[in-house]
């Protein structure tokens, strides 16, 4: 199954790689991709996309904004904070991110992320 993704990320060239790692390695359609919060939010909403992956520092509305905002709206998507800033990624995870990676990490961190947060709940390692 090819998942339905969204990504949030103000930096253009993170923003190139980052789809071109989600097409390669999982395989994902990427179905929106957003330059801030409330762009995401919009696209998010425009097309109800399986993952999410946001960065959590991004001009007008911040990831973290972003993440709450999503879940106080209850839909049902997979949501991965990805930022180099480690205390932020703990604050994602209390603000409703399923995953959480540093960017400054391996290449293939943000794919392992999006499989563990994919995992059904109770099966998650």
């Amino acid at each position: 199954m090819t998942l339905r993704a969204v990504v949030v990320e103000d930096n253009e060239a993170l923003r190139m790689i980052t789809t071109l790692s989600l097409q390669f390695d999982l395989p994902a359609d990427i179905v929106g991709e957003a330059a801030d919060g409330v762009a995401g939010l919009q696209v998010i909403e425009e097309t109800r996309p399986d993952l999410v992956i946001v960065d959590l520092h991004m001009p007008v509305l911040g990831g973290l904004d972003l993440i709450r905002e999503v879940r106080s709206r209850g839909w049902a998507t997979t949501l991965v904070a990805y930022s180099a800033d480690a205390a932020a990624l703990i604050e994602a995870t209390r603000a409703g991110a399923d995953a959480a990676v540093l960017k400054t990490g391996e290449p293939d961190d943000l794919v392992a992320a999006v499989r563990a947060a994919l995992e059904p709940p109770g099966t998650r390692r």
